[in-house]
C-alpha cells in the first residue's frame, strides 16, 4: 500500500484506540509518516507547510465567506497574518493579496520600497482600496484575497448597528460576486467580533491563536485541528500601525451592479471612480467655501480698520450713516464697530491704579 491507502485506515486505528477525533488522529498519521520517509531517506515538505497548503483555500481564505482570528496582545495574531500572506504568496501565484499588516516597504514604513518581494502584495487602509483592488483582479483573471489586521477599530460587537457596519455586513453578503478570498480578519478579543460572525452562518471558520510552550498554535474552534504557527520570513512590522476605515455605502454601490463577474468588477470600478469624482468636487467646493470664508474675514478687518480710522477723523465722515454708505457696509455693522472701538479706546485711556 501506498501512503494515501496507509493515512485513512492507519487515522481511524489511531482515533479508535485514542478515543479522539479523526482530524486529530490524521494529524499524528500525517507527522509518523512525514517521520518514517524522513527515515527511508526521501524528500518530505514538512507537515505544517502542508496543512498550511490546505488551510489557505479550506478555511483561512475561503472564497466567498470570512474566517476570524482572535488572540490578546501579543499572542501572535499578526505573525499568523504575516505567515498567511508568506504561504499564500509562496504556494498560489494567482493570488493577489490586499492588507493592512504593515512591512517596512510600505510607502511610510521607513524601509527602501525595492525590499517588497513581489508586485502581487497590495498594502490597503479602506474599503474602496479593498474593492478597487479586488475588481481590478478579477478583471485581469486573478485572485483577490484580504487579509485586515486590526479589526477591532473599523467593526466590533458595539458598533454593529452603525451606519459603516451596516455597509460592511453587506460587503460579506456580496463579496463572492468578486470572487474575494477571505476576508481573514483578526481581532484582540472573542468579544469584539460581532456576534453575527461569531454566532451566524456567514462565517467559514473562527480561530483562535494560543501560546504553549513558547510556541504559537492556532486553533479551529469548529472542529478539533491545530497547527503549530512558526515565526514569518516576512519582516512586518511589529509595532506598525495602519487602520481600516468603512468608506463606501455598500447598499448604494449594490444597486449599480448586475451580470456576471468580468461585469460587476467593471461597474464596482466605474462606481468607485464616480465616487471619487464627486469626493474631489467636495473637496474643491469646501475649499472654495474656506477661501471665500478666509477673503471675507479679511475684508472685514479691513473695513473696520477703515471705519475706525473714519470716527477718529470726527465731523461729517464720523457719522455712521455717512460711514455705512462709504464703505458699503450697514448702518448697524457700523454701529456696534462704533460701540466697541469707543470701549476699547475708554480702557486703554482709563488711568491705571496706583
Amino acid at each position: 500500500m501506498n501512503e494515501k491507502e496507509i493515512r485513512s485506515p492507519l487515522a481511524k486505528a489511531v482515533a479508535s484506540d485514542r478515543d479522539v477525533s479523526e482530524p486529530v488522529a490524521t494529524e499524528l498519521v500525517d507527522r509518523y509518516l512525514d517521520w518514517r520517509a524522513k527515515l527511508e531517506g526521501r524528500p518530505v515538505v514538512p507537515w505544517e507547510e502542508r496543512k498550511a497548503k490546505r488551510y489557505i483555500d479550506r478555511t483561512w481564505l475561503f472564497e466567498g465567506r470570512p474566517s476570524v482570528v482572535f488572540a490578546g496582545q501579543g499572542k501572535g495574531k499578526s505573525n499568523f497574518a504575516a505567515w498567511t500572506i508568506e504561504k499564500t504568496l509562496e504556494t498560489r501565484p494567482d493570488h493577489d493579496i490586499y492588507t493592512n499588516v504593515t512591512f517596512p516597504w510600505d510607502e511610510d514604513g521607513g524601509g527602501p520600497p525595492e525590499a517588497k518581494p513581489c508586485e502581487r502584495l497590495h498594502p490597503i487602509s479602506s474599503l474602496s482600496e479593498v474593492l478597487r483592488g479586488a475588481a481590478t483582479s478579477v478583471k485581469a483573471g486573478r485572485k483577490p484575497a484580504v487579509l485586515i489586521d486590526e479589526m477591532d477599530q473599523a467593526v466590533t460587537s458595539y458598533n454593529w448597528a452603525s451606519e459603516d457596519a451596516q455597509s460592511w455586513q453587506r460587503l460579506i453578503n456580496i463579496e463572492r460576486h468578486l470572487r474575494i478570498r477571505g476576508p481573514l480578519l483578526v481581532y484582540h478579543a472573542y468579544r469584539h467580533i460581532p456576534i453575527v460572525l461569531r454566532e451566524g452562518t456567514m462565517l467559514k471558520a473562527l480561530l483562535q491563536v494560543i501560546v504553549k510552550e513558547h510556541d504559537h498554535w492556532v486553533i479551529c474552534r469548529e472542529e478539533d485541528g491545530f497547527l503549530r504557527v512558526p515565526p514569518t520570513i516576512l519582516p512586518y512590522l511589529v509595532y506598525g500601525l495602519r487602520g481600516f476605515d468603512i468608506d463606501v455605502d455598500v447598499q448604494d454601490m449594490e444597486r449599480h451592479l448586475s451580470g456576471s463577474v468580468q461585469a460587476v468588477a467593471g461597474q464596482v470600478l466605474d462606481y468607485l471612480d464616480r465616487q471619487r469624482k464627486v469626493a474631489a468636487r467636495r473637496e474643491e467646493r469646501l475649499a472654495e467655501e474656506e477661501q471665500a470664508a478666509e477673503s471675507e474675514r479679511i475684508n472685514k478687518q479691513e473695513v473696520v480698520a477703515e471705519i475706525r480710522r473714519r470716527l477718529d477723523l470726527g465731523g461729517e465722515e464720523a457719522k455712521v450713516r455717512n460711514i455705512a454708505d462709504a464703505v458699503g457696509m450697514s448702518v448697524g455693522f457700523v454701529g456696534k464697530v462704533r460701540l466697541a472701538w469707543a470701549a476699547e479706546r475708554s480702557r486703554t485711556s482709563r488711568p491705571s491704579r496706583a
